[in-house]
């Protein structure tokens, strides 16, 4: 019903995951690989967001609107995070690159916490 929550199920298994990779090269090949799908699999939530959230504003006959905004939003935060990543890998290096993204994962699911009530409130708020 909530794509926030389902983004929100996906993150709590991808932090974990997400520690896991920072002992990456004291821990088998094939735990690495794991982990580097559960955590992909999370940054691929935001495909579903991008894909689904907007739709509940076609009542308010803002579906197209809603779209452009988080197709520019994503556009954007793709650009400036591969930038940063590459950025950071370069000056720092992998181990910095994987705490990055943990921070990130951590913030973005105290984010989305946060976000789930207001966001289900909406949903129920439009039917």
């Amino acid at each position: 019903k909530s794509e926030l929550s389902g983004v929100l199920f996906v993150s709590l298994i991808a932090l974990p995951a997400c520690a896991v990779l920072m002992l990456t090269g004291k821990i088998q090949l094939a735990v690495t690989v794991v982990c580097l799908c559960v955590v992909s699999c999370f940054l691929n939530c935001g495909t579903v967001l991008l894909n689904c959230a907007n739709i509940h504003f076609s009542k308010y006959g803002k579906n197209a609107t809603a779209a452009g905004i988080l197709n520019a939003v994503a556009s954007i935060a793709f650009i400036f995070v591969n930038y940063v990543m590459s950025l950071i890998a370069d000056n720092a290096g992998w181990k910095a690159v994987l705490q990055t993204l943990f921070a990130l994962l951590a913030a973005g699911t105290l984010i989305v916490c946060l976000a789930v009530p207001a966001w289900k409130r909406f949903v129920k708020t439009k039917e």
